[in-house]
């Protein structure tokens, strides 16, 4: 992700069609917390065509690491996370690896009442019923949720 892709004002990410695995540019909101890491680190002032995370997964112009080592040093990153997790008493399996983290966000959307094309729009997917049967398949539906769908469904 290069800087030129952040919308510091509205703090959304703007992904490109030909970047995206749906060939649809989106536009997710960025987390606060990763937001608050970018202003920290002075993210907003690197020139349009830095890489957010380049080799050492540090701001650089250029990539020059192979794919397969850059994804090393991710699942790296990863298990210390998990580590400083587990030492403030949060629980995530090592076993699950960065990908893992969208299907717990988009649970927690979920449960917290959020509406879902705002979830659609998180995940990427290209419909609300996809997101549905992501949810369903994750098992974040309930029987009376999918039963409250089905109706709504059939009575339009």
């Amino acid at each position: 992700m290069q800087r030129k892709h952040l919308d510091f004002k509205n703090k959304i990410v703007r992904i490109p069609g030909i970047a995206s695995k749906t060939d649809f540019a989106r536009h997710p909101k960025i987390a606060q917390v990763f937001f608050d890491f970018l202003i920290v680190n002075n993210y907003e002032s690197l020139p349009p065509h830095f890489y957010l995370f380049g080799d050492m997964l540090k701001p650089a112009a250029k990539i020059t690491l192979h794919e397969d080592r850059r994804k090393r040093m991710m699942e790296n990153m990863h298990l210390k996370v998990c580590r400083m997790l587990r030492k403030i008493g949060i629980f995530f399996e090592v076993k699950q690896r960065m990908y893992s983290w969208k299907s717990t966000g988009a649970i927690d959307l979920f449960r917290a009442g959020v509406k879902m094309k705002f979830i659609q729009m998180q995940s990427g997917h290209t419909s609300i019923a996809t997101t549905e049967i992501y949810l369903k398949s994750l098992g974040a539906m309930d029987p009376d949720y999918e039963n409250e769908l089905n109706e709504k469904q059939t009575s339009l």
